[in-house]
């Protein structure tokens, strides 16, 4: 009898304990998860402004490429035609600004005229989206990643139309942007460690990146799925889901330009959810 009343006794007082203990497991419990939500919530609003801001920076540098082109299609060397004369002026021009690989003319037909670059043979862009858009607008346009072309070194191209008589596209000037300028140009958002960020043309490939391990500049990004959806209608925002390793991520989506259709390109900033979790330090 003694030994089941004691036993019911310690039965009893680990009952007390645990109903003592219990609502305070639940509240720390609950506190921790409010505070995970909170830091998710402020992890949020930080990517899309480490994305705007980087979208801002490069959108500077897009509008000074605008720029240069409206002031080189006025060139009187650029308007009349002779190849001589034109690449001069723009072989002249490159020398001044070292972040661009090419500048250069082209005629309605989409051929090669000027070129402050050498041509060892005749080039047309007629295919080029950038040089059709251009073509089709009358106006300012961005173009998509492209490997090869009139230099070896990787670049963004632009094109601006050059209008003629009877308010025509006679032909249009474009310049090329290094790569590499648009990735020293996002650094300048200073993204804090573990942020990546990420510089796509339209179609989702990478242009520029900063923060990743790894460099992908010209493949595609992961989320050009996405890229594609919001690109409809220049959707900007963020989105919490696990990345192809599985690992839970925060992603903000944010466009530069576009007047035409949808967006001239994106900004991606992404964080990876885990690093929020507060970290746990050895007994």
């Amino acid at each position: 009898m003694k030994r089941s009343s004691r036993g019911s006794s310690r039965v009893r007082l680990v009952l007390v304990v645990l109903l003592a203990v219990i609502p305070s497991l639940v509240l720390i419990y609950y506190n921790s998860r409010e505070q995970r939500d909170a830091a998710i919530v402020q992890a949020h609003e930080d990517v899309a402004r480490i994305a705007r801001l980087a979208a801002a920076e490069d959108a500077g540098v897009f509008e000074g490429v605008h720029q240069l082109l409206v002031a080189l299609a006025q060139f009187p060397e650029v308007r009349g035609g002779d190849p001589s004369r034109g690449s001069a002026v723009l072989e002249k021009l490159i020398g001044e600004y070292r972040f661009y690989s090419n500048l250069g003319v082209v005629t309605a037909d989409g051929h090669v005229v000027c070129s402050a670059m050498p041509l060892n043979e005749q080039v047309s862009v007629a295919n080029r989206q950038w040089f059709q858009q251009a073509m089709k607008t009358g106006d300012f346009t961005v173009g998509e990643y492209q490997a090869g072309g009139s230099s070896d070194r990787l670049s963004l191209n632009f094109g601006y139309p050059i209008i003629g008589s009877g308010n025509q596209v006679q032909g249009i000037v474009f310049a090329s942007l290094e790569l590499s300028y648009l990735t020293r140009q996002i650094s300048l958002a200073l993204p804090p460690e573990g942020v990546e960020l990420a510089l796509v043309d339209r179609g989702g490939v990478i242009l520029a990146q900063t923060g990743a391990l790894e460099n992908r500049v010209g493949r595609t990004a992961l989320e050009a799925a996405q890229i594609k959806e919001v690109s409809a209608y220049r959707g900007r925002g963020t989105e919490q889901r696990p990345d192809s390793a599985g690992i839970e991520h925060i992603y903000a989506f944010y466009p530069i330009g576009g007047k035409h259709a949808g967006a001239d390109a994106y900004v991606i900033a992404s964080m990876p959810t885990p690093s929020l979790l507060p970290r746990r330090t050895a007994a």
